[in-house]
């Protein structure tokens, strides 16, 4: 991915885009379908971590070797891998929390197969006992429109467990309601001020249960140790095209919460790049293009995924954007 270099450059800034594309190249390509990059929209933070979307199991086992000299990452794709009923075949990420001691362990954020699934997951994932049981407890509050679609252990974060919390019908409320009566001690009235702000222009019909995170926000929570909860609360906003992108981006900034230019910089991004050598690509579409003699090419499509607004008791919203490149096959002209 070094030809994303300029890019990432203008967005994140050239010291900070050195590690994370260190990182990105020592991962086999196979791996690699679709990157995703941190970038916080304070100008004093520097960006904190790489995403990895994994490609389906089967891609996985072909990696067997990989993974080898690194013994969580190789535990973490054993358990994608596995024969077990915990965690869905697609759509789970890995991510590298680069920080700033140039220690960057990967965490898992895995998809669970259904609701009766997510609390063993996270005891899969290596999340403490007392966590596991206050993630069970939320589940079981949680309603049947209400679903957890990502859990992760932070392994860098003192193995911190995170949740994501959706709803099907797009309402926040019984989604706070579940974790007032689970002992959560956050401002559900700071959520709610967040939630008017922001989310307007992604509110959208019902999605199907099954489909990939389908409803167009979310609200992270997490879980110590000890089992009580994070003081964080996060509301993650995907953006489903560039002009939501740049309403959004253009309120944070009207409201003190982007460094000034940030819209010029991230709008910028969004885009594509024909890739003919299919260099950087995957196996599967170096393969594809070779069969169809050149008709299609791989290419690699650049786009601002979804911002979060985290809300920390007794200090300042802060964002972070998070921008996605990922591999398509595309005509040539």
């Amino acid at each position: 991915m070094r030809f994303l270099e300029p890019q990432l450059s203008d967005c994140l800034g050239a010291a900070a885009v050195e590690p994370i594309l260190a990182r990105s190249t020592s991962l086999p390509l196979d791996l690699i379908r679709q990157l995703g990059f941190e970038l916080p929209l304070a100008p004093e933070r520097a960006p904190a971590d790489l995403s990895v979307r994994l490609p389906p199991p089967a891609a996985l086992r072909r990696l067997e070797g990989f993974g080898a000299a690194d013994r969580e990452l190789a535990e973490l794709l054993r358990l994608l891998t596995s024969e077990n009923q915990l965690v869905a075949k697609s759509a789970n990420w890995l991510e590298y929390d680069i920080g700033t001691d140039g220690e960057d362990r990967p965490s898992l954020f895995a998809r669970p197969s259904n609701k009766r699934s997510v609390a063993p997951l996270a005891r899969a994932l290596g999340a403490a006992a007392p966590a596991q049981t206050s993630l069970q407890r939320l589940v079981d509050a949680l309603g049947p429109d209400e679903r957890v679609p990502y859990v992760a252990v932070m392994r860098r974060r003192k193995h911190e467990l995170r949740v994501l919390i959706v709803s099907q019908r797009g309402e926040l409320s019984p989604v706070l309601e579940a974790l007032e009566e689970c002992g959560w001690a956050g401002d559900s009235h700071v959520v709610e001020e967040v939630f008017t702000r922001y989310a307007p222009l992604h509110r959208g019909p019902p999605a199907p249960p099954a489909a990939e995170f389908s409803v167009t926000w979310a609200l992270g929570v997490g879980f110590g140790s000890d089992g009580g909860f994070l003081e964080r609360t996060g509301i993650e906003l995907r953006l489903g095209s560039a002009a939501q992108a740049e309403q959004m981006l253009t309120r944070l900034e009207g409201d003190d919460l982007a460094a000034a230019g940030t819209w010029s910089r991230l709008m910028a991004w969004p885009g594509h790049r024909i890739d003919p050598t299919a260099e950087s690509a995957p196996e599967a579409f170096r393969a594809v293009s070779a069969l169809t003699d050149g008709r299609a090419v791989t290419a690699v499509v650049r786009r601002i995924h979804h911002v979060k607004v985290a809300i920390d008791p007794g200090a300042a919203l802060t964002v972070k954007a998070y921008l996605s490149a990922g591999h398509v096959l595309a005509a040539p002209s």
